[in-house]
């Protein structure tokens, strides 16, 4: 499981690299661990550290960015930002399995669902599940919304209402109370675990008798008493499968 995705930035134009470190910096899943503005320098940092993405506009002063990254033993996933909206560049990046080919000016609103993108990529391969990255259907205002069972941090009852939590910070209303919900989720990756909450069990960073505590939530989640025995037969199932 990755709870932060290790961002590398590549990009020689000052304001859009801090641009995009800032985009990075309020997205809450993703962190940046370098920043640099020619291609060779991000090469050698990425042939000797570990980053998950790289953010890279291509034409750089001294080398092409696709180049370089088809140079390199083991890639990052990439998302390209440019001011080029070339066919070219687009089916090359195709080839090299980009995540998102984003052009300038870069909304933030498009960064995250990238950002997005990558954190279901790096966690459905972590977790070697193909469910997970499935997504359900919600009903809302007379017609649909897509939500990745990967994007969810869990879901609160308001009465005849539920909120589901979404990365990014973002809350879905569905007019529909959580009794309801729950049966729109896999419930080998959700677990109910108090009458006002359901989690998704890979975001569960730890629990005690009282309380959970989730990977991406500042907040402690509380354990309803009837739900206790269930949540620790599941952990512990979750630990012994591990270890198979």
């Amino acid at each position: 499981m990755i709870n932060a995705i290790r961002c590398v930035i590549l990009e020689d134009d000052p304001t859009a690299a801090r641009l995009l470190a800032k985009y990075v910096d309020e997205t809450e899943n993703a962190e940046c661990v370098a920043t640099f503005d020619k291609a060779l320098d991000t090469q050698h940092f990425l042939l000797n550290h570990d980053a998950h993405l790289l953010i890279t506009d291509i034409k750089l002063p001294d080398m092409d960015s696709l180049d370089m990254i088809e140079s390199l033993p083991r890639q990052p996933l990439v998302i390209l930002v440019t001011g080029h909206n070339s066919a070219n560049y687009a089916a090359k990046g195709y080839r090299l399995d980009v995540v998102d080919y984003l052009t300038k000016p870069l909304s933030y609103g498009l960064f995250k669902e990238a950002i997005r993108k990558t954190w279901r990529r790096l966690n459905s391969n972590s977790l070697n599940n193909d469910q997970l990255d499935d997504y359900t259907i919600f009903e809302q205002h007379g017609g649909g919304v897509k939500v990745y069972y990967s994007d969810i941090r869990y879901l609160e009852s308001a009465r005849n209402y539920t909120h589901v939590h979404l990365l990014g910070e973002d809350i879905l209303l569905l007019r529909k109370p959580l009794q309801e919900v729950v049966h729109q989720l896999p419930q080998r990756h959700f677990l109910q675990i108090h009458k006002s909450y359901i989690v998704p069990l890979h975001l569960i960073a730890a629990y005690t008798a009282r309380e959970v505590k989730l990977h991406h939530v500042k907040d402690v989640l509380p354990i309803g008493r009837t739900y206790k025995a269930q949540l620790k037969t599941r952990m512990v199932s979750i630990k012994q499968s591990k270890r198979l």
